[in-house]
């Protein structure tokens, strides 16, 4: 195959691969939607209490879904476009006040490649909840890799993708 044939056969893949990962969070968010229409709209409690008993996943999931879906900083294209498609980390970024959101955003801390572990370190970093003993370095490869909570991150502060 020529190369040109070959980059077009790679561009086709990476438009086809994103548009249905994109699809992963409008889904995400859909059922956040929904969630809160029929708590706060539609249904009785008790009504709200046999639909969570028939749902796939677990009451603490409910509550971290309608958290999400009841956030509107969430829904700013700006913010939206660079969410994750775990609902477990797009919670944890509802777990922000607004500086520390923009200040996440200013560092280039919430991206479609952020991981939730080390998203959490960050966080707990800015407010200044980590216990020094918690974090320490480990250079064995020569480059400065920190541990916060058992998790090895690359840097301290850091959201850079682990290879």
């Amino acid at each position: 195959m020529a190369p040109k044939a070959r980059s077009n056969l790679v561009s086709y893949y990476v438009v086809e691969i994103k548009q249905h990962w994109n699809k992963v969070l409008e889904s995400i968010f859909a059922v956040c939607d929904l969630l809160v229409e029929a708590k706060d709209e539609k249904l009785e409690s008790g009504d709200w209490e046999r639909l969570k008993d028939e749902l796939p996943f677990s009451d603490s999931i409910v509550k971290k879904l309608l958290v999400i879906g009841r956030d509107p900083r969430l829904r700013k294209p700006s913010l939206y476009k660079l969410l994750p498609s775990k609902y477990s980390t797009i919670y944890e970024i509802t777990r922000l006040n607004d500086e520390q959101l923009k200040a996440a955003l200013k560092e280039g801390q919430i991206s479609s490649r952020m991981n939730r572990a080390q998203f959490i370190a960050w966080r707990d970093a800015q407010r200044g909840n980590v216990d020094d003993s918690a974090l320490s370095i480990h250079s064995a490869s020569g480059s400065p890799v920190w541990r916060h909570s058992g998790k090895w991150l690359r840097e301290k502060g850091s959201l850079a993708p682990q290879r």
